[in-house]
């Protein structure tokens, strides 16, 4: 009975999809209205190079050396990226013909970005929200429609539009870029080693004023490509779902002291000796006077040895909607 109950229940699925007793609306010359909700996932990160570990051979292709990235290797578990949001979108069609419709939309869009990764060697890694990103999607789309006389019709599109885009930061990163104006720093090197990086600096360098974070979030033009399908389920009413990917123009940038990360990270991979990579400096900035964090929480930023990472984002992503839709 169970297995039966198993069979039976997709075939219901589609016999409802196909066969639901609800004529179509006929859309030609004829207006339509939709408002539908769902969720918006980005797809770019930044991932973490916390676990990196360039590898240095000789002429001969044997090893003769590692430099390891000092971090604890949990962090490359943490990614900074525009996390997945909600969404919500108004749209108006309009049908030239029984087939092809012309629809205009305008979203909202909000997605927290981060995680940002604060990394002191001796302490381990502190991760937090950036802040809150929120795009205005306007866009023109042409649709076209197939089975346009059944109760289930799928449908393509393809479109140009326009995001407004508005950021606003967290109070964790006002009080990181707060802190960073109140420090200095010299920039690290790890040594080479096979069992674990050694940090040195030159205390005869001089200690650089850094600058806090700086946040680019400019509008941007997007083309996109849709698919998806209606169902009737009322006179002049039907149910929709949507799924719909971006690509946009431009990009979400967060950086700190002028530069998408603080520290610089041990490159993944080989070389070979005495080439430019192999000789390269990487490590972290030696934060003194002042720090990037207050660690022991005693009301004083703390000196040490530390990476912050930020970067670049693409816009450029996918919303998933379900809705409704009245033909006037």
């Amino acid at each position: 009975m169970k297995a039966a109950a198993r069979w039976m229940a997709p075939l219901v699925a589609c016999w409802l999809l196909v066969c639901w007793p609800v004529a179509a609306e006929d859309v030609h010359k004829r207006f339509r209205l939709s408002l539908a909700i769902g969720g918006y996932q980005a797809q770019d990160e930044v991932t973490s190079d916390s676990a990196n570990i360039l590898t240095i051979l000789n002429d001969e292709g044997e090893i003769i050396a590692r430099v390891i990235d000092p971090r604890n290797d949990a962090g490359v578990s943490g990614n900074f990226e525009i996390q997945p949001g909600s969404i919500a979108t108004l749209a108006w069609q309009y049908g030239f013909t029984r087939f092809f419709l012309l629809e205009g939309s305008v979203g909202y869009n909000a997605n927290d970005v981060g995680q940002i990764e604060v990394n002191e060697i001796n302490d381990g890694a502190t991760r937090f929200s950036a802040g809150k990103l929120t795009r205005l999607p306007v866009q023109l789309t042409g649709l076209w429609r197939f089975r346009p006389d059944h109760n289930f019709r799928p449908y393509v599109g393809a479109g140009i539009g326009y995001s407004f885009v508005e950021f606003d930061a967290s109070d964790g990163l006002i009080n990181l870029s707060e802190n960073l104006e109140a420090s200095s720093w010299r920039q690290a090197k790890i040594g080479r080693t096979d069992a674990g990086g050694v940090i040195t600096w030159n205390n005869n360098d001089p200690a650089i004023p850094m600058t806090g974070a700086t946040v680019q979030a400019p509008d941007a033009w997007e083309w996109h490509i849709t698919g998806g399908a209606e169902l009737s389920f009322a006179r002049r009413w039907s149910v929709l779902f949507e799924l719909r990917y971006s690509k946009a123009s431009d990009s979400f940038r967060l950086q700190f002291d002028g530069k998408d990360q603080i520290g610089i990270s041990v490159p993944q991979g080989q070389t070979v000796d005495g080439t430019d990579l192999a000789d390269g400096t990487y490590g972290p900035a030696w934060v003194f006077p002042g720090g990037v964090l207050d660690l022991d929480e005693d009301g004083e930023l703390d000196p040490g040895q530390y990476y912050v990472t930020g970067g670049e984002l693409r816009y450029d992503g996918i919303a998933a909607v379900i809705g409704v839709r009245y033909t006037f």
